[in-house]
């Protein structure tokens, strides 16, 4: 899991770069990533994966 300092880091350098409206979209996934349960993060892991495999 990602800790809150990961996060915070993370954030911090993209402020550097990122405009309001990326900002803001960073703070919704951020949101939503922190809500997701294990069977969900799974599901997306899995297809991330797949879409990998696809891409080469």
């Amino acid at each position: 899991m990602v800790s809150g300092t990961e996060i915070a880091l993370a954030g911090a350098t993209a402020d550097k770069y990122m405009d309001e409206d990326d900002l803001e979209t960073m703070k919704i996934m951020q949101e939503q990533f922190l809500a997701a349960d294990n069977a969900e993060i799974k599901e997306i892991s899995d297809h991330s994966k797949q879409v990998n495999k696809l891409s080469f």
